[in-house]
Formats: structure tokens, C-alpha cells, sequence
């Protein structure tokens, strides 16, 4: 899955970790804006980080749970922070896929969170392409809310990812 996603097996898990986590002290906010990157406070780098290393646990290690808490403490400090805020509610969406027919509570607790943090990283940036299209087909899934997918379709294929106006 990892070489299929992009990611280089050259690194492995044993010393990416303790050099994520070595970027993530670098960057302390605590030490003040000078701590950034220069022209990044320190807190945005932090963020950055913390959703790299949330994306490598999950796709590199299998760390489902060390990647949500990565997010989740992005979003703690970036209420609106949209890649912490998608890449939760992918996170979230294949959770509820996996408890799917087997754990109706899990399923519908994962998909209306997953919803949720598309919703936020739309809140962000409302022409994330990636947040349109992953809503509109969680929306669409079950034919929980088709005429919700609807829009959201419309939306991604007018050119502005604005409104449509009908004449």
C-alpha cells in the first residue's frame, strides 16, 4: 500500500519517527514566532508536520489511531486548519467502511464525523476539490442526503466552485 501511495520505502519507520518528532520539537510555538521556518510562524510548520507524520503513520505504519491523534491536535490548535481537517475525514470515512455491516454504531458515529471534517476543511477553503468530492459521495452513499451529493457535485463542476445561477 505504502509504494502504491508514493511513498518511499527507503525511509523506514524506525528512523522517520524519531525525525518527525525531531522536527515537530524544532518547532515549538512555545519558542516564539522566530522559531519558524522564516517565513512560516512556527505554529503553521508545527502543523505541517504534525499532518506529514499523521499521514505516515497511517499509510507507513498502520497507525490509525497515532495519525487521528496527529489531526486531532492539529484542529486543537488550527480550529480550520483543512488538510488536518480532510485528512481526519479520510481517516474517519475508512474507519466507517470497516465497521460497515458489522458495528452500526461505529458506522454511523465514523460517517457523520468523517462528514463533519470535510465540512470544516470546506469551512477553510471552500474550493477544496478533494473535500467536495469525498463529501458529495459519503453523501451520496446509502442515499443519505442525494440531494446534499447533488449540489456538491454541481458545485465541483462549475468553473469558479461557486454557486450555480440558473437562467
Amino acid at each position: 500500500y505504502a509504494e502504491a501511495a508514493g511513498y518511499s520505502p527507503a525511509v523506514a519507520p524506525e528512523t522517520a519517527i524519531p525525525l518527525y518528532l525531531r522536527a515537530l520539537a524544532l518547532c515549538d510555538p512555545e519558542d516564539g514566532p522566530e522559531a519558524g521556518s522564516g517565513f512560516l510562524s512556527a505554529t503553521t510548520v508545527r502543523a505541517h508536520v504534525r499532518c506529514c507524520f499523521g499521514n505516515f503513520l497511517v499509510a507507513r505504519v498502520g497507525n490509525a489511531a497515532g495519525a487521528e491523534e496527529a489531526f486531532r491536535g492539529v484542529l486543537d490548535d488550527e480550529p480550520l486548519h483543512a488538510t488536518a481537517a480532510f485528512n481526519l475525514g479520510v481517516l474517519l470515512e475508512r474507519r466507517a467502511r470497516a465497521a460497515r455491516g458489522t458495528d452500526g454504531p461505529a458506522y454511523e458515529r465514523d460517517r457523520k464525523g468523517a462528514a463533519a471534517m470535510y465540512r470544516r476543511a470546506l469551512k477553510a477553503e471552500p474550493h477544496h476539490m478533494s473535500a467536495l468530492v469525498n463529501l458529495a459521495a459519503l453523501l451520496q452513499e446509502d442515499g443519505w442526503d442525494v440531494a446534499g451529493a447533488e449540489l456538491l457535485y454541481l458545485r465541483v463542476m462549475t468553473p469558479t466552485g461557486g454557486p450555480i445561477i440558473h437562467r
